[in-house]
């Protein structure tokens, strides 16, 4: 198969999220792409780019294209979820750490 480089900006999501997706031929694997996300940022001399959320290169989530139809618009929207759902969790994680340590901070160390 053809080597292929495939890029789409912006991919909005539901939550109103722009990303950047990057879907290209899995080297190691026929059959198989690989699917990276990205966001912009600005660097440090106010200069845009683009910063890499989940892996890339050889550790880039791969998908088998025949299971997915060869649809990459679904791959592309695969990885949005996935990883804000895995940003909803961590927040929420995060979030009970921070009660939880308040919560042992406010105690008296009194014995229950």
């Amino acid at each position: 198969m053809k080597e292929f480089h495939l890029h789409k900006y912006p991919v909005t999501s539901v939550e109103g999220n722009e990303y950047a997706v990057s879907i290209y031929n899995d080297r190691h694997s026929k059959g198989f792409v690989k699917v990276s996300l990205y966001k912009k940022v600005r660097s440090f001399f106010r200069k845009e780019k683009f910063k890499c959320l989940t892996r890339e290169g050889d550790f880039a989530p791969s998908y088998f294209e025949e299971k997915w139809d060869y649809d990459y618009i679904q791959m592309a929207i695969n990885e949005v979820i996935i990883y804000e759902n895995s940003r909803k969790e961590q927040i929420n994680q995060e979030n009970k750490q921070k009660a939880a340590i308040e919560k042992f901070e406010a105690w008296s160390g009194q014995k229950v």
